[in-house]
């Protein structure tokens, strides 16, 4: 990994950590909402010594964002808004690529919608479609390996842009999957 890639958070100073996380937070917000925010008012606010974090965290996430849209962003457009950033522009963007690669959510979920659903989703075989709304969509299926039924929530695209919104999905269902219960009652 380059010299440039994104430090964990838990390896900042707490204060400078949340700080970043509180201003990622509110980026990311703006761009799951109708507007579209720049990294320029975000590094306004952020102290001289940090703004190189703060850059990168959100230029990493605004490419996965664009990305997901379906838009091509350019490494000439953000060296001409942020010339001070060259390095660290190539070495985003080379990062991001892969980080928007390895994040897999499963079948698109506005494909899904309009054909019939896959055959399997990992150890789970769908049976049915049992929704589709503004979280993506939901999925009846088999878990062959524990002989129940089960629900499967696939979000929409837009919605896991970065792997932190992956993980926490997944902590989402880790935290509600039990396998001894089903639909509220032990054992069946």
């Amino acid at each position: 990994m380059s010299d440039y890639a994104l430090p964990s958070i838990g390896s900042l100073p707490t204060t400078i950590a949340s700080r970043l996380q509180h201003a990622c937070r509110r980026f990311e917000e703006s761009w799951k909402g109708a507007e579209r925010p720049r990294i320029e008012d975000y590094l306004a606010s952020a102290a001289d010594a940090e703004r190189s974090l703060y850059f990168r965290a959100l230029l990493a996430r605004e490419l996965a964002f664009r990305a997901r849209a379906g838009e091509k962003a350019a490494t000439e457009e953000y060296r001409e808004r942020f010339p001070v950033y060259a390095d660290l522009i190539s070495a985003v963007f080379s990062a991001a690529e892969s980080v928007v690669d390895k994040v897999d959510t499963g079948p698109r979920v506005e494909a899904a919608t309009e054909a019939s659903p896959p055959e399997r989703l990992g150890r789970y075989r769908i049976t049915a479609t049992l929704g589709a709304g503004g979280f993506g969509i939901v999925y009846k299926g088999r878990d062959d390996e524990l002989l129940r039924d089960v629900a499967i929530k696939v979000p929409h695209r837009k919605r896991v842009v970065t792997p932190e919104d992956a993980e926490g999905y997944l902590a989402e269902a880790r935290s509600v999957a039990h396998p001894g219960l089903t639909c509220g009652r032990r054992g069946k």
